[in-house]
């Protein structure tokens, strides 16, 4: 997380004092694609640190840091859960992801979800039932 005083944005200047906060712990490994909540107290992300890329949620402030655990696991499956991004409402998170067919790399669709990790939904936005379009270039 990166923060600064607005005030100092003026006209020319050149050096903004910043301050850095690390919200994950070194070891955890890929995480990217941060979004945050509307009100600005969760972060969901993409994290490889289950070994595969799923998608968490973390504390906006604290980070995984907070004493009553600052993170929760949202997705979980061998396969690429990444770029969330909130709804503007705060009630749902919509991803990319491989999941209806793990083995491709390349066959990425949209999918929905409650901000809690229940009720996900593969949205189909192209193609017949059934037509490589639609499947993404592989099967369910």
């Amino acid at each position: 997380m990166v923060s600064f005083d607005l005030e100092q944005l003026e006209n020319d200047v050149t050096d903004v004092k910043a301050e850095i906060k690390i919200l994950t712990k070194e070891e955890t490994g890929n995480n990217a694609f941060p979004s945050c909540s509307t009100d600005g107290k969760q972060l969901v992300f993409r994290s490889g640190r289950s070994g595969h890329k799923n998608l968490f949620i973390l504390d906006a402030v604290d980070g995984e840091f907070k004493s009553d655990g600052g993170i929760r696991q949202l997705t979980d499956g061998e396969w690429i859960d990444t770029m969330p991004c909130w709804s503007s409402d705060g009630k749902l998170i919509v991803f990319s992801s491989n999941r209806h067919n793990p083995a491709n790399v390349d066959a990425f669709s949209i999918y929905v979800m409650c901000s809690d990790g229940s009720d996900v939904r593969r949205i189909y936005v192209a193609g017949d039932e059934g037509s490589e379009e639609r499947l993404g270039g592989g099967k369910r």
